[in-house]
């Protein structure tokens, strides 16, 4: 009885998701067309965004229209139409995606080499402890914008602020990453062009068993990194799971870790200690759940242009 009671309050719940999604769709639809005058830059993408998510790409562009070129927010506009076609769509994302590029380094490159994306295996030799900034960081900032009670003591699951560079052991692990990446890795997009990469977002996870981390790409940056900086010896570490749908992912391995696996149109990458792994910032990525009791700290990151 119990279980029939429950089976149909979740039947409930998603006839009201249902329901509420397509009266919000009723409402964007008369606003973008009937009072554009009013949108601003972060409605019309959060809007052309919403359509998106529901499949409509004729509907999503004819909204991005409205996003002002001089007031900010253009990047999203490019990254989200070329997400969408890279994923969901037989159209060529490249267009977008080379001027999602162009309109974070702001210039209008046409030797560019960010699409198709790219996987980058680096092995980082890192050597001084987080330990104990990460302990008094946790203890400082017990619950987050990003953590509350529940996920720190049912899931043991932690992820700090995206802003943990300005504290002075994450700041040099911030500088040592940008020059591996900028200058020791050659790392480029662009040919003959001089350019380094400037991290503008870093925070920690850290988890005992944790949760499944739900599919998603950043719009903040052109690529997305991770360092490794604890990972527990066993079978099941905590695999990241890079979405491939055109299995056109080009795979830089330099030093032969050989961590990944192909897997239908997905990249399965067994984390290794003490690596970094680097992509394009609009491959969607998840974490599948671990089975270990041992702490799984990673260090993720946004890098943009300077």
């Amino acid at each position: 009885m119990e279980y029939l009671i429950i089976k149909l309050i979740k039947q409930l719940i998603n006839i009201l998701k249902f329901a509420i999604n397509k009266l919000k769709f009723i409402y964007y639809f008369i606003k973008v067309n009937f009072f554009s005058r009013k949108l601003d830059n972060v409605q019309a993408i959060k809007i052309g965004n919403f359509f998106l998510e529901q499949g409509k790409l004729n509907l999503a562009e004819s909204t991005f229209k409205y996003v002002n070129p001089d007031k900010g927010e253009i990047s999203k506009k490019y990254f989200y139409l070329g997400s969408y076609l890279f994923e969901k769509s037989t159209k060529d994302p490249e267009e977008y995606l080379n001027k999602f590029f162009n309109s974070r380094i702001k210039k209008d490159l046409k030797n560019i080499n960010y699409y198709p994306p790219r996987l980058f295996i680096l092995k980082f030799d890192y050597n001084f402890n987080l330990d104990e900034e990460i302990k008094r960081y946790i203890n400082s900032n017990i619950t987050n914008s990003y953590s509350d009670k529940k996920q720190i003591n049912v899931y043991k699951y932690y992820q700090s602020e995206h802003d943990i560079f300005k504290l002075d052991n994450f700041n040099i692990l911030k500088e040592k990453i940008e020059k591996l990446i900028s200058e020791d890795q050659k790392i480029t997009f662009v040919k003959n062009l001089d350019i380094k990469f400037i991290i503008n977002k870093m925070w920690f996870v850290k988890s005992s068993k944790g949760v499944d981390l739900a599919s998603h790409s950043h719009p903040e940056g052109v690529l997305s990194g991770i360092f490794y900086y604890k990972v527990p010896n066993n079978k099941e570490p905590g695999d990241l799971i890079i979405h491939n749908p055109r299995n056109n992912i080009i795979i830089s391995d330099d030093n032969n870790l050989k961590n990944f696996q192909k897997i239908k149109n997905n990249i399965v990458l067994k984390p290794i200690e003490n690596t970094i792994v680097l992509f394009n910032s609009y491959l969607k990525h998840s974490v599948k759940n671990k089975s270990s009791n041992e702490d799984r700290i990673s260090i993720p990151f946004d890098l943009n242009l300077n």
